[in-house]
């Protein structure tokens, strides 16, 4: 398990580069308390910032799931089996940028410019 060292300022690096990237997205003002909660919170484990950022986003796409932690991986889905395929042709949406889309960038860039509108966008 990989610590996470406070020695530096990553957290406020972090939050500024997020601000200033998406201050003017139309839902970041949504995202913003929430992703400061939880990176200012200190954590002492990688495993557990991840896990708090992972559940904060099923949260913001309204995914009611329950997720267990495990000591092994556990390939619980058979995509073949099951008719699906782990890579999903993401569909443009809208940018604040003067650039063309990427798909896969980030799910907070989905977030901030569609809010959790954007679940909907990738299941249509």
């Amino acid at each position: 398990e990989a610590s996470i060292s406070y020695k530096t300022r990553w957290v406020e690096e972090h939050l500024h580069a997020l601000k200033s990237t998406y201050n003017n997205a139309p839902y970041f003002e949504f995202l913003e308390p929430d992703l400061e909660r939880i990176l200012h919170k200190k954590y002492d484990k990688l495993i557990d910032l991840n896990m708090a950022l992972h559940l904060q986003i099923m949260k913001w796409l309204r995914i009611d799931r329950d997720v267990n932690r495990s000591e092994s991986f556990q390939n619980y889905i058979d995509w073949p089996k099951n008719g699906a395929h782990p890579e999903i042709a993401i569909k443009p949406y809208p940018q604040i940028f003067r650039t063309d889309f990427t798909p896969g960038l980030s799910i907070i860039d989905a977030l901030a410019c569609e809010g959790a509108f954007i679940s909907r966008h990738w299941v249509s």
